[in-house]
């Protein structure tokens, strides 16, 4: 989507403000957001600032607002998306102890703030409303033709460094891959939760019910409430995500309400006012189901019905074609079922027949690992929904596959599907 002059201008003028949302494909730069929003993000923002910049030699400074909080850019080189890009930077502030600050109150309770945030998603665009380069008094045009050359230039020294540093400290060696992503995601996820325990919910709790299908982590994340101060919106995000492949919409939306309502959160946004911490969790919903892709229920219906004839017949006749790794094992329908759910919404979200994808990340999302091989057998086998086109180009780590001609587009008001359904 190409912005509109007049809403490059609304944005400059402070009307609102423009931001990239989901960002495919290769990425140019990485952003870093340091807050003032809170009393110890003040406290800390000096020191903070000074040791972020020292972390990130040549990056680009922006003032954020009129808080005077701190953007920095981090340009990227090439073949980097952005959130696997912004991934490194982030596991490279928590290795130098940057990314949150542990302090004790008065009657001896420790709480923790995040103090830099590397989102998943790029920041705003900047020079808006109190937005500029730091300590700059150049005219803004001035300005603008310094983040141009920052953003088109081939300074990576910043994230060069801060990749050397997570593959040096998590001994991580040759090309970026979905392994080394998962690697460093849970590194992080370990790293910020390691003090923090699930708690036992009472029966009657909402969350009791689903708490097992979800990751660890994110399961200690549903008791408990947001840890720390200036994580809640990253935590309510990621909740959001993982809900949303388990439970239809409006489960998603009672049991977000529910957490906001009822958890001991580390959040002043919750603490001064949790009607607006509930609107934005509404939104922050109602943004992650446009970026998902239902899959049509007719087509659900056909493919669901394949898959389960041909376990059954596997099953009687040719239980190998079940085996999930050379070790042995074997596959479980409901995790096949899982995986081809998955894998189509994947197709609608991209809104593409075609797409290249790593088979790991996709092929044994549900199965376990080393089991991508047999799952990719058995659901492209007969070519009745799913075709392996070709396997990964120079350069690539990825695998093509295309879905059926009569299975694409979804038909305007056909029925949705975004979780799973375990029976229609």
């Amino acid at each position: 989507m190409r912005l509109s002059a007049a809403e490059v201008r609304a944005h400059l003028n402070g009307r609102y403000w423009v931001a990239p949302f989901s960002p495919m494909h290769e990425w140019s730069f990485v952003g870093v957001d340091i807050d003032r929003h809170n009393a110890v993000q003040e406290l800390h923002f000096e020191e903070t600032f000074k040791r972020a910049r020292k972390a990130l030699p040549g990056a680009l400074v922006v003032q954020s607002g009129p808080s005077r909080g701190a953007h920095i850019y981090v340009r990227v080189p090439e073949g980097w998306k952005y959130k696997d890009a912004a991934l490194v930077v982030r596991a490279s502030f928590t290795i130098l102890g940057l990314l949150r600050k542990q302090d004790k109150t008065q009657d001896g309770r420790l709480i923790v703030t995040e103090l830099v945030e590397v989102p998943a998603q790029p920041l705003r665009l900047p020079f808006g409303r109190g937005n500029k380069l730091w300590a700059d008094p150049r005219p803004i045009d001035e300005q603008l033709d310094t983040f141009l050359a920052y953003g088109r230039g081939a300074d990576f020294r910043a994230f060069e460094q801060a990749r050397a540093r997570v593959f040096r400290e998590l001994e991580l060696e040759g090309e970026w891959t979905a392994a080394k992503a998962e690697k460093i995601n849970g590194w992080l996820h370990e790293e910020e939760l390691r003090h923090v325990t699930r708690e036992k919910l009472p029966s009657d709790d909402p969350w009791a019910a689903v708490l097992d299908e979800l990751p660890p982590y994110l399961s200690k994340i549903a008791t408990i409430g947001s840890p720390s101060y200036g994580s809640r919106s990253r935590w309510t995000r990621e909740l959001v995500r993982a809900l949303a492949d388990l439970r239809p919409r409006e489960e998603v939306e009672r049991l977000m309400a529910h957490w906001i309502t009822s958890r001991a959160h580390v959040s002043e946004d919750i603490e001064n006012n949790v009607s607006r911490a509930l609107r934005q969790t509404k939104k922050f919903i109602a943004s992650h189901y446009r970026s998902l892709g239902g899959v049509p229920e007719r087509v659900w219906r056909e493919i669901d019905d394949a898959i389960r004839t041909a376990y059954t017949r596997a099953a009687a006749s040719e239980p190998d074609k079940l085996r999930a790794t050379a070790q042995g094992g074997t596959l479980r329908l409901e995790d096949l079922r899982k995986t081809a759910f998955f894998i189509l919404r994947r197709f609608y979200a991209k809104r593409k027949r075609t797409l290249s994808f790593h088979h790991d990340m996709y092929f044994q999302r549900f199965t376990g690992t080393n089991t991508s091989r047999q799952v990719k057998l058995f659901l492209t086998a007969s070519g009745t929904w799913l075709r392996f086109s070709r396997g990964a180009v120079q350069g690539t780590r990825s695998d093509e596959f295309t879905l059926r001609d009569d299975l694409w587009l979804a038909a305007p008001g056909e029925p949705l599907l975004y979780p799973l359904p375990s029976e229609i």
